[in-house]
């Protein structure tokens, strides 16, 4: 393609990705990756991928496999490395298969001694939903000096009984005093719900922000709006709402827009936000913001019972009841 071609085509593109086209994501994501008639940006790059991922996009896998793998545009995770690049070659990549037997292999063989690798371990196996494996490894590297703060996270979020027994919330909190930002979020989400010390909780939230988690920023936005256990800041508020640029809030926040509203969600659902999942639903059911789809209904509310882990024959019954008439 001829470069000043690339201006009027890297439109066409970017309409199509912002569409839900899979195809168009992973380029896009290339474009931004490679620099390539667009400004070098790895983490938006990142976004791509992860949407057409959302999709089962071969490419765009293995490309979020290798970004997490080396942590580009995003923070490096061996284990959703791992994750995606099975997922990848489970949809027809070679490349990938080969690539995980090797990183599979090279991260069993280090998790015999390393409290690191057994954490990857069982953060790899969390995601596959094998929860008993999970546990095994997260078990190993909680009884090493140098545990990752994530396994203790991960420990109380596996509990039977993690908002109320005492011995799962010492867990969560472990993991908050450890510095791991979904932990710092969640334990201040814990101690307002139970009527807590709310500076404690913009804190907690204040740090996890810090590292650039997205819910926390969300929320130090909300502290700093209402005045919750901080001096009340719009300008404050707006900044962290801004930093944060999270695509399900803004869609919440659009009064009288369905069009952008729908486009907003499937967004954030593209990007791994279940509730999202929820909502589009109903508006691909209701008509609102486009055509009614039924079809796209019913794939977008099934995904979000598979997401919640709740019975899919029974809520998708429950939906179609209420919304598909």
């Amino acid at each position: 393609m001829e470069a000043k071609e690339m201006p009027a085509a890297l439109k066409l593109l970017q309409s199509a990705a912002e569409e839900g086209h899979a195809d168009a994501q992973y380029e896009l994501g290339m474009c931004c990756m490679t620099g390539n008639g667009t400004e070098k940006n790895l983490k938006k790059a990142v976004e791509w991928f992860q949407r057409a991922a959302f999709y089962q996009h071969a490419e765009a896998e293995l490309r979020l496999a290798i970004c997490f793998g080396k942590g580009l545009g995003i923070e490096k995770n061996i284990a959703q490395a791992l994750y995606w690049l099975e997922n990848s070659g489970k949809h027809g990549n070679k490349r990938a298969g080969k690539q995980y037997t090797k990183l599979y292999d090279k991260l069993t063989t280090n998790a015999q001694k390393s409290p690191h690798s057994q954490a990857d371990m069982g953060e790899y196996y969390y995601l596959l939903d094998k929860k008993e494996d999970a546990r095994k490894w997260f078990d190993k590297a909680a009884a090493q000096k140098d545990c990752p703060a994530k396994v203790f996270y991960y420990l109380w979020d596996m509990s039977s009984d993690k908002y109320y027994d005492a011995t799962a919330i010492a867990l969560l909190s472990k993991s908050a005093q450890k510095g791991y930002a979904q932990a710092q979020d969640t334990y201040a989400g814990m101690i307002l719900d139970q009527g807590g010390d709310m500076e404690k909780a913009f804190k907690l939230r204040l740090q996890a922000a810090e590292q650039g988690y997205q819910p926390a920023m969300h929320n130090v936005s909300v502290h700093y709006s209402r005045g919750d256990g901080v001096k009340a800041n719009k300008e404050e508020s707006k900044r962290w709402e801004e930093l944060a640029d999270d695509p399900y809030m803004a869609a919440k926040a659009i009064i009288g827009n369905p069009q952008t509203t729908r486009k907003l969600y499937r967004k954030a659902a593209e990007l791994g936000n279940r509730d999202a999942l929820r909502e589009l639903a109903i508006m691909y059911a209701a008509g609102r913001g486009g055509p009614k789809d039924y079809d796209a209904a019913r794939k977008m509310y099934k995904l979000y019972c598979i997401k919640q882990k709740i019975n899919v024959e029974r809520n998708l019954k429950e939906f179609e009841h209420s919304y598909l008439k």
